[in-house]
């Protein structure tokens, strides 16, 4: 039974932003997954790096910087959201996750960093699940499955959810 939901920045930018072409897709799709959150006690996970990225993202996208900060801060005291800190010692913990992430695939020549951290970050939650808009992404699912990209999976993920 998934208890968590990793969120990347793409996903919340898409959320918030109103122009974002993907917003109405995105926001009924995060509807969803709290109203899930509601039902199952599932959480939302959103790392504090992604909240650093997601604010400077809707400003350089010409969000007015309190309206930004405002939006990042009504999400944050959602109940089912958790602002996950990454701090020195939890980089630490994550590096053999993030080892076998990157020797499981050697071939890969773009190197992604905060989205791998964020998949470390889901992988150090029991029964989580990972949802990116970042497609290349799907090539970590052979050491860990649970990888959702929101912008072609929507179904997929829905499905995962309601039978969980």
């Amino acid at each position: 039974m998934i208890k968590y939901i990793v969120e990347d920045s793409s996903f919340v930018v898409s959320v918030m932003n109103h122009s974002d072409k993907l917003h109405e897709l995105v926001l009924s799709l995060f509807r969803k997954i709290i109203n899930v959150s509601y039902q199952t006690r599932v959480k939302v996970v959103i790392s504090t790096t992604t909240f650093y990225e997601s604010l400077f993202v809707l400003i350089k996208s010409g969000m007015d910087s309190r309206a930004a900060k405002l939006k990042l801060n009504n999400l944050m005291i959602i109940d089912s959201v958790i602002n996950h800190v990454i701090s020195e010692t939890s980089i630490l913990k994550m590096a053999s996750s993030a080892q076998r992430l990157i020797e499981s695939n050697p071939q890969k020549t773009s190197l992604r960093s905060h989205d791998l951290m964020l998949l470390t970050v889901a992988m150090e939650y029991e029964n989580s699940c990972f949802l990116t808009g970042d497609r290349g992404m799907l090539d970590y699912k052979i050491i860990y499955p649970n990888i959702f990209c929101f912008t072609h999976e929507q179904k997929r993920l829905l499905d995962f959810l309601e039978k969980e």
